[in-house]
This record gives C-alpha cells, sequence and structure tokens, in this order.
C-alpha cells in the first residue's frame, strides 16, 4: 500500500443502547466575561466519545465542551 493512500476510519459508533454517562468540561465563570467586557454566549459544543469497560457492563461516556463565542466583536 502506498503511503500516500488514505486509510478510511474503521472505527465504530457507540451502540445507542448502552447507557450514556455525559462530562461537561465547562470553563469557569469569570473566564465566560470577553476582553471587551461583554458575556460570551455559547454556540454548540464539540464531543467525544471513548467505551468505557466495566466488568460485566458496558457504558459510553461523552465528554462534552461548551463553545462560546462574543457577539459585540
Amino acid at each position: 500500500m502506498d503511503w500516500r493512500t488514505a486509510i478510511p476510519n474503521k472505527r465504530k459508533k457507540i451502540s445507542a443502547i448502552l447507557p450514556r454517562v455525559d462530562i461537561v468540561h465547562d470553563i469557569d465563570e469569570s473566564e465566560k466575561i470577553c476582553d471587551c467586557g461583554v458575556t460570551i454566549d455559547r454556540i454548540g459544543e464539540g464531543i467525544s466519545a471513548k467505551l468505557d469497560i466495566i466488568p460485566a457492563v458496558f457504558r459510553g461516556i461523552r465528554h462534552m465542551c461548551p463553545k462560546y463565542t462574543c457577539k459585540q466583536c
């Protein structure tokens, strides 16, 4: 295989039937103020997932990172 040939992503999605644990990694309230003095607004979030295996128990864990922007700047 040529090193320039793209390798398809073989990861499978975590099954929706597994119990989920959501962990939100938010920024501190003091960091939600823009340099211009206006409170920044949440515009979405990035989500990554991993499979957590506990003997005889499977569950999906989602790490959520809210995204913010300043509407004034």
